[in-house]
This record gives C-alpha cells, structure tokens and sequence, in this order.
C-alpha cells in the first residue's frame, strides 16, 4: 500500500481432476481466518471453486456422448439417422483409443498437436510397446469419433472452437477389391476339404451363394433360416457383438432366395439347435478372411501374397456374387437381395468376366467385318 503498510493474503495449492497445481485465493488476510475458511470449504466440498474455468475432463465429457439410449444421441435421432451398432462402435473407439491417452486432460486443453500425435501413433504404431499400426480407414474413424465430440461441445456453447478444426483426415490408400473367377471359385467351394471345417465350408458357401456381408452372416440366427431363404435381421460385429440392426438400418432387413446346395449345408449346421442360436456359432470375426486365404493355399490355388496382390478377401464373394447374378436378373431384384440402395452400388459390385469378353468379340466379328472384307481386297 501507499502508506507502506503490508498486507498478506492467504492462498492455497490443490491438484485439479488433471492432477494440474492449481493455487487460489482465500481473500482471507489472517492464519485464522484462512483456515477456517478451508475448513468449511473441505466440508462442503469445495475446494475447487465451481466456475467456467472447472472444464470436464475429456472422458467425463464424452462418456455418455455415444450411449445410444443417453440424451444426446435420442437428441439426434430426432434429425438423423444412427444405430445402435454405429453408437456402440463410436463408445467402444473412445475406449480404447482416447480416453487411455486423453482422457485426464481438461476439455478445452486438446490440441491440434495432440490429435496430430494420436494419429502418427495408431497410423505407424509403436514397436516398443507392440502397438501395432492400424489402417487409415481405422484411424479415420479414430478421429472422428472425437471430432463429433467437440463438434456438439462448440454448437452447444461449451467450447469456443475445436481442435479438429484444423486436422485433416488421413488420406485413404484405396485398395482394388479382386474376386475369384467363376472356375476358381467353384474348383475351391466344390471340395469342403479345402477348408479347416465343414462349418467354415459352409459359410463361404453362403457368402458366394447369397452375397451376404460378413457380419450379416455370423450374426445369422436359426430362426431366420428356412427351406428356401434366409432373412437378414441382425449383424454381429467386432468388439461390438450382436444386434438386430444392418450397416443400412431397417431398410437393410431382406430375404436371400438359397440354391440347393446353400439351403442343405444349412440345414445340416441348423439342426439340433436352438432357433436363437447362431448358425455357424460363435466364430471369431477374423475367421471370415483367414478362411478363404487358408483354403486357397490348401487347395494349391493361390498364395498368400497372390491373393493379397489381387484384392481377394472373404468380402470379395460379395462381388462375385452381384457379378454372377447380375445380368441374369433384374438390378432390382438383385439390390433386393445384396441391400445395396443404388445402381452406382450395384455398379460398383460389377467385375469384367471371360463371358463379357466371349459375347463382345462375338458382337465385334458381326459389327467390324467389314473391315476385314476390305483388307482383303
């Protein structure tokens, strides 16, 4: 003060929910005072001042934010579309892969550096912990996980801004979905000896048979089998498991007309279980490639990296599916079946076969052979 006399003012230190020091005022200008001001503050449990400045930590903020039946997700339903398998996925992401690394700091202290970081780990991995890298699809997801986290945070007058603003996703590294040919695919589903179970046979069978999705058919119920179709109600997905929902909601839920071959192989899994069960049981989700690669390498056909190099997979007998199919029924009837919504989809499921090669040259010995008439005189 002016008049030279000093005043003290007593504070104190205590760690935030971030484990940050924090030091606060008492406005308190004796011992006595100061005490028993924290006392009464401890009593009542509030020792941290309840201002704006207490932002929620991360994982607090975000641990109900993808809770299907929480608030925030009914919210928007009401404006958009999201399932139950979307939501839980989301939750799960924030599990793993956030709330371990982020989870403590305070809302509003996420960086663009922090996310940039995050994505370099789970892009490239970390050897000295075994972390393995994931695809850029994955750490797309990732991150987007977060970012609708932050998005509902500013529109909501919580944040100012976000981070994610000025993160852009990880490029894509588009990879050419191959198929089998039609010979290949019925030299290696015509021997079940090919693959290491009958079960996993018959799966394989289903997805070139059917065009079902992986998920669509591990998450196949007995009560939706009958003698000459099966009915898609339900999917079960990795880390995620089973519910009755579709990647397309609703609209997805379809019948699948069975060959007889399909419809015998099924029958032959379906029998002695309950029509709650799952009709090629409780296979892992990773089983779905790994049987196609190992039963191509038994039957001699292809190896590992052969496959690999020509994009074939076990999604891949949905391709062949549409590809087989198309042209021999209406796209109408044939979206009907693969639950795709549009023609570009149906399109985009189309591969070139030897017959589309066999029936152009023939149109083009008819169209062109006037050309040759010509050279020859």
């Amino acid at each position: 003060m002016e008049s030279g006399k000093v005043i003290t003012m007593y504070s104190y230190r205590i760690k935030d929910e971030t484990g940050k020091l924090r030091t606060i005022a008492t406005g308190k200008s004796t011992k006595t005072e100061a005490t028993a001001y924290l006392m009464e503050l401890h009593k009542l449990g509030k020792l941290l001042p309840e201002t704006k400045s207490r932002v929620p930590t991360i994982e607090s903020y975000s641990a109900e934010f993808w809770k299907f039946d929480g608030p925030r997700v009914q919210s928007a339903l009401l404006r958009k579309r999201l399932t139950p398998a979307y939501c839980n996925a989301n939750h799960r992401t924030l599990e793993l892969h956030w709330w371990p690394v982020y989870g403590k700091k305070r809302l509003d202290e996420l960086t663009v550096r922090d996310i940039e970081a995050l994505i370099t780990l789970k892009s490239k991995g970390d050897p000295s912990d075994g972390t393995k890298p994931l695809s850029t699809k994955m750490t797309n997801q990732i991150i987007l996980a977060m970012k609708a986290v932050y998005a509902e945070a500013v529109r909501l007058g919580d944040l100012d801004s976000s981070p994610f603003e000025k993160v852009q996703a990880v490029q894509l590294k588009k990879t050419a979905r191959g198929m089998l040919t039609p010979k290949e695919a019925f030299q290696l589903l015509a021997n079940p000896a090919h693959f290491e179970t009958p079960v996993l046979w018959a799966l394989n069978l289903t997805a070139a048979t059917t065009g079902a999705r992986a998920g669509e058919l591990l998450g196949l119920k007995v009560k939706y089998v009958h003698d000459d179709r099966i009915e898609i109600r339900g999917v079960k997905r990795a880390k995620v498991g089973f519910a009755e929902d579709t990647k397309t909601g609703e609209r997805g839920f379809r019948f699948i007309p069975l060959p007889k071959a399909t419809a015998t192989a099924l029958a032959t899994l379906c029998k002695d279980k309950k029509p709650d069960d799952f009709v090629f049981g409780e296979l892992p989700f990773y089983i779905t490639s790994q049987s196609i690669s190992e039963a191509l390498e038994k039957a001699g056909m292809m190896s590992k990296k052969e496959r690999v190099d020509r994009g074939v997979d076990f999604h891949s007998w949905r391709h062949w599916y549409n590809t087989m199919i198309r042209g021999k029924a209406s796209d109408v009837a044939l979206r009907s079946t693969t639950g795709h919504q549009t023609e570009a989809m149906t399109q985009n499921y189309s591969h070139q076969l030897e017959e589309h090669l066999v029936e152009v040259r023939t149109a083009q010995d008819k169209v062109f052979a006037a050309l040759g008439a010509m050279q020859a005189k």
